[in-house]
C-alpha cells in the first residue's frame, strides 16, 4: 500500500466535491465495537529473546502481516530485531512519551468505530480489522490491511513529542493524533478502489488520490477537509482561489 497522502490530491479537491448533508446515512444502528490493543505495552514488557519468540508465536497475525516473519531468511532475524527494539534506551523514552500523550484511546476507538460503521453501511461484507498500537522508533507510521491496522504512536505525538519524525515540515504537521483515523481510512480505501498500477501519468495519480479522498470523506463525513487532505484552512482557501491558475498550468504544460 502507498503510505502517504500525496499532494496531488489537491487537484481532485479543486473539482469542488462537497458532501450533501441531507443524504448522509444513519449508521447508528450498525453494531460495531472497536478495542485497540496496546501492543507496545506487551512488547516492552518482554525480557528475553525466548519471550520475544513466544510472543511472536502467540501473535501470528502481527508477526506475519506486519513483521513479515516467514519472509525472513531466519527466524532469529525477526526475533533479534524486536529484542533490540525493546532494549533500546532511546525507544524507551519514546515509549514513555506515547503512554502520556495516548494514555486514553477511547476517543480513537470511537472514531474508528464510527468510520467502520460507515464502511459496513456501504460494504456489508466488511469485517473490521484488528487495531494494534506500537512504538517503532519512527520506523513505520501506519500499516493498514484488510485484517490488521498497526499504528506507530511515536509518529503521532505532535507538539508534545520530545522527538519528531525526520520528514518535511508539511508532513510533520500531519503527524498529530487528530489525523490518525482519516489517514488510516484513506489507506483502507485501496482495498475498495480499483486502480491501474501500469498507468504512471499525473492524471492517474490524481484519480488515485481523488478516490481515496472520496472514500475517506464518505466514511468520515463530519471530518473537516483540513484533516482529510492535510491542508490548513488557509491552504484550502488559497487552493480554491487559484483553481484557474493551477488547471491552466496543467493544461498548458500537458501534464495530464
Amino acid at each position: 500500500m502507498k503510505q502517504t497522502f500525496c499532494l496531488l490530491l489537491f487537484g481532485f479537491f479543486l473539482c469542488g466535491c462537497v458532501p450533501d448533508s441531507d443524504r448522509l446515512p444513519d449508521v447508528s444502528g450498525i453494531p460495531m465495537s472497536v478495542r485497540i490493543r496496546r501492543l507496545e505495552r506487551e512488547i516492552f514488557g518482554l525480557r528475553s529473546k525466548d519471550e520475544v519468540t513466544s510472543f511472536l508465536d502467540a501473535n501470528p497475525l502481527f508477526a506475519e502481516n506486519f513483521l513479515q516473519r516467514s519472509a525472513a531468511p531466519d527466524d532469529s532475524v525477526v526475533v533479534n530485531q524486536l529484542y533490540r527494539m525493546v532494549t533500546d534506551e532511546h525507544l524507551d523514552t519514546l515509549y514513555r512519551q506515547t503512554q502520556t500523550v495516548f494514555a486514553d484511546l477511547s476517543g480513537l476507538e470511537a472514531e474508528f468505530a464510527d468510520a467502520f460503521r460507515h464502511v459496513k453501511h456501504y460494504y456489508p461484507a466488511f469485517r473490521a480489522p484488528e487495531i494494534h498500537t506500537l512504538v517503532t522508533g519512527f520506523g513505520s507510521d501506519l500499516f493498514v490491511s484488510d485484517s490488521l491496522v498497526v499504528i506507530g504512536l511515536d509518529f503521532y505525538l505532535g507538539d508534545r513529542g520530545r522527538y519528531r519524525p525526520n520528514v518535511p515540515n508539511y508532513l510533520q504537521r500531519r503527524y498529530r493524533p487528530e489525523y490518525l483515523v482519516p489517514s488510516a481510512i484513506a489507506l483502507l480505501s485501496q482495498s475498495y478502489n480499483a486502480t491501474d498500477p501500469g498507468d504512471k501519468s499525473l492524471l492517474a495519480e490524481m484519480i488515485f488520490y481523488g478516490k481515496a479522498y472520496e472514500f475517506t470523506q464518505a466514511m468520515r463525513p463530519n471530518a473537516p477537509d483540513s484533516l482529510l487532505i492535510g491542508y490548513t484552512g488557509k491552504q484550502l482557501a488559497d487552493t480554491e482561489a487559484n483553481q484557474a491558475v493551477v488547471w491552466a498550468h496543467f493544461v498548458e504544460k500537458k501534464l495530464l
